[in-house]
């Protein structure tokens, strides 16, 4: 079993490695690292359209400055079709933490060695189901960091103390690189209400008022860290506009809605298969091991 276990690890290391080395299909990126040359040369983020005809001066809020920066210097230094190596690094991190995640998992299951290990066997279809998305874009980031602030709250809720003030400066860092920062105060706040459902409505543990108010403080403080950014309380509300937009482009399937016959593209059916396999697993694990599936919380159900 312990060598079924490393070699699952070095598949799924292979698997996220190998995606990487691909042709960069994003059109968008291109753009992005001529702001992020544009930044580097001003040494400001621009606050309005500085290279559209019909838009110049408009004003423009850029939330990802902080990925167009890292991906010009790689760009820079290495050349643009070098990006591939952010894929890499960040499929690896990914790796990582859905590792840690699954271990943190298994711990509470009792069951760590094979549930990790056959975890572990699944990454690769997960790698090549997820592959049109790790395409050189921003959104990477996000893929990551929902699974670093899953991580975070499920390891504090099992006792490491230390580790909920790691989600301020990383939500800090996900409002200046990504749109989708927002998921991370919605993971946080799932979590925060979690506890108070548990332990003090439903009392499946005893109330611990320092624990919940030490997660409340920094559930508050990573909100305001959204403010540290060159736009500042404008931030709060850009992904609300963005989400508006989704529905005026019309350019995308994926961005359509459910229930357009459209939007069931083979992308949409793996992503439904993926959801499907995940309840099924709770299900299973709920039924199976009905006295630890308890200790899990609910905020991560």
């Amino acid at each position: 079993m312990k060598h079924l276990r490393t070699i699952s690890i070095l598949l799924a290391a292979l698997c996220a490695i190998a995606l990487s080395f691909k042709g960069l299909r994003e059109p968008d990126l291109w753009w992005q690292i001529k702001t992020g040359e544009w930044i580097i040369a001003h040494g400001k983020v621009p606050t309005e359209d500085v290279f559209s005809y019909t838009q110049k001066g408009q004003p423009w809020i850029n939330i990802k400055w902080g990925f167009e920066v890292v991906a010009a210097l790689v760009s820079n230094f290495l050349g643009s079709e070098n990006v591939f190596i952010l894929q890499g690094l960040v499929l690896l991190a990914l790796l990582f933490f859905l590792f840690q995640l699954s271990t943190e998992i298994s711990k509470k299951l009792n069951a760590e060695t094979h549930a990790t290990t056959a975890f572990l066997l699944l990454l690769p279809l997960l790698f090549i189901s997820i592959d049109y998305r790790i395409n050189g874009r921003p959104e990477m980031s996000s893929y990551l960091l929902s699974i670093v602030f899953l991580w975070l709250n499920l390891k504090y809720r099992n006792g490491n103390k230390p580790v909920i003030w790691w989600i301020i400066p990383l939500q800090c860092i996900w409002a200046n690189i990504h749109e989708a920062f927002a998921i991370g105060v919605v993971i946080n706040l799932i979590f925060l209400v979690a506890v108070f459902v548990e332990q003090k409505i439903l009392a499946l543990s005893p109330f611990q008022p320092k624990a919940f108010l030490r997660q409340a403080a920094a559930v508050i403080l990573s909100v305001l860290a959204i403010f540290i950014n060159p736009y500042g309380a404008k931030m709060l509300l850009q992904p609300f506009s963005i989400f508006n937009q989704v529905f005026e482009n019309k350019y995308t399937t994926e961005l359509l809605s459910i229930s357009s016959h459209q939007y069931w593209q083979k992308e949409a059916w793996l992503a439904t298969a993926w959801l499907v396999a995940g309840m099924a697993f709770l299900l299973f694990i709920a039924l199976k091991k009905r006295a630890q599936f308890r200790t899990l919380s609910i905020g991560y159900c």
